[in-house]
């Protein structure tokens, strides 16, 4: 009986077609993917911290908005050509994933006919897939050589680049291994949406 109140109603009208339920979840949604930032390191490029929350309150944490922070603070620090603070530091499948439902675009759509379709050629998907990858191309903290997958939640611990795309769950592994302090925003709007748009 999906009237009762522990159906999730978002995911039964996701996975309904036609007459016909394909899937449902008895737990309530949450919002997932973000942006964690350093504080320190944000300070230290001459950004104030909480100007992020401010953006994020008043509508202007766009794209834009964070491109501009990662140019201030990726930089070289010690004058050698050679850049030594970065900006971000995240697994490509979560930024990838936030950039595209933050420009309202997915890998399939439907139709007007209810027909599905393959979306990746639309003009929302591939202008945020070429923003992802310009952002990954200019900010983002290399790989070190010979480590592991997932090189980039520790790099983020300890410092190597002050902005990390992840799911909120990952606060819980910060607070057991992180010095500095941290906060925490919606991924970024895109131009083409009037608001944020979490991603499970």
């Amino acid at each position: 009986d999906f009237t009762q109140p522990k159906w999730n109603a978002a995911t039964k009208a996701f996975m309904t077609k036609g007459d016909s339920i394909y899937g449902m979840r008895p737990e309530t949604g949450e919002p997932r993917t973000g942006v964690f930032f350093n504080k320190r390191m944000l300070e230290e490029a001459g950004i104030d911290p909480e100007s992020l929350y401010d953006m994020q309150k008043d509508g202007t944490w766009t794209w834009e908005a964070f491109e501009e922070l990662c140019k201030k603070i990726t930089r070289d620090t010690n004058n050698d050509g050679v850049i030594d603070v970065y900006a971000m530091c995240s697994f490509g499948v979560h930024f990838l994933g936030a950039a595209l439902a933050s420009n309202g675009a997915c890998f399939v759509d439907i139709d007007e006919n209810g027909k599905y379709y393959n979306a990746t050629g639309s003009d929302a998907f591939l202008e945020a897939a070429n923003w992802a990858v310009e952002m990954l191309r200019n900010y983002e903290y290399p790989q070190p050589e010979g480590t592991e997958w997932n090189y980039f939640e520790a790099s983020f611990q300890n410092g190597a680049a002050a902005m990390q795309v992840h799911q909120d769950y990952y606060a819980s592994t910060l607070n057991a291994n992180m010095e500095d302090d941290y906060g925490f925003v919606m991924f970024p709007k895109g131009p083409r949406m009037d608001t944020y748009v979490n991603v499970w």
